[in-house]
């Protein structure tokens, strides 16, 4: 992966943020079309985050904005991907953690756009009516 230092520092922290809002159910995410382990959420004047699985097991987060003055359609303002387990060893300072930080906003970002609490609660009941 190519991440630049103030990559890794920029998308830390908002993964940080995005981790802290999703716990608190201030932000909901959706399922991506093209992908079932894509999940994305549109704050604010367009800002639309996407975490997503890589091939070999690592961890993306993409930060976008529809809408950008002198541009059309969605622009890529910061992108950071992680491998789970790098052959040679993490190439920037604070990547194990971004990749930390990022498995559980994926796997919270998946709950959310599943709707996983729900459902599990909905098959509670289904079993225990039987």
């Amino acid at each position: 992966m190519n991440n630049s230092q103030q990559s890794v520092i920029e998308a830390l922290e908002l993964v940080r943020q995005l981790t802290e809002k999703t716990i608190e159910k201030k932000i909901a995410w959706n399922t991506a079309i093209a992908s079932p382990d894509e999940f994305s959420v549109t704050i604010g004047n367009g800002f639309r985050f996407t975490v997503y699985s890589l091939e070999g097991g690592g961890i993306g987060i993409s930060m976008q904005q529809a809408g950008h003055p002198n541009l059309m359609g969605l622009v890529d303002l910061l992108r950071a991907e992680v491998e789970a387990n790098p052959r040679y060893g993490y190439s920037v300072s604070g990547e194990q953690e971004l990749f930390s930080a990022l498995a559980t906003l994926h796997e919270l970002s998946r709950r959310s756009a599943l709707d996983v609490d729900k459902r599990v609660a909905e098959v509670r009941g289904l079993l225990d009516s039987l």
